[in-house]
């Protein structure tokens, strides 16, 4: 279900491309999203909670973001989630790949 959220979900948005990414289509996703406003309701929170997990190896990673908006809704939870994902698996797979060698993605 939690991948889901992301291919056809509330999360779709943020993970548009995902497949086509560098990083991301070397990773199955998942996640679930949600929003809120405080008691005052003058800020809207919204979050992410979500999993990375390499397909052709081990590394995994979770996360969790939450984001107030105040009149304006800015950049979302789930997109700075998927900017978290894109920053770790980056760097870790460039320490991955041998020395002088390619890649294939």
């Amino acid at each position: 279900m939690m991948e889901a959220t992301i291919t056809s979900g509330t999360g779709r948005r943020a993970f548009r491309g995902h497949g086509k990414s560098a990083v991301l289509s070397r990773l199955t996703l998942g996640g679930k999203t949600g929003s809120i406003s405080n008691q005052a309701n003058d800020t809207r929170f919204d979050w992410f909670a979500g999993f990375a997990t390499e397909k052709n190896g081990s590394e995994k990673l979770a996360i969790a973001v939450m984001v107030g908006h105040g009149e304006y809704i800015g950049t979302r939870a789930g997109h700075y989630a998927r900017m978290a994902f894109e920053y770790y698996f980056k760097e870790y797979f460039a320490q991955k790949e041998p020395v002088g060698g390619a890649s294939n993605s």
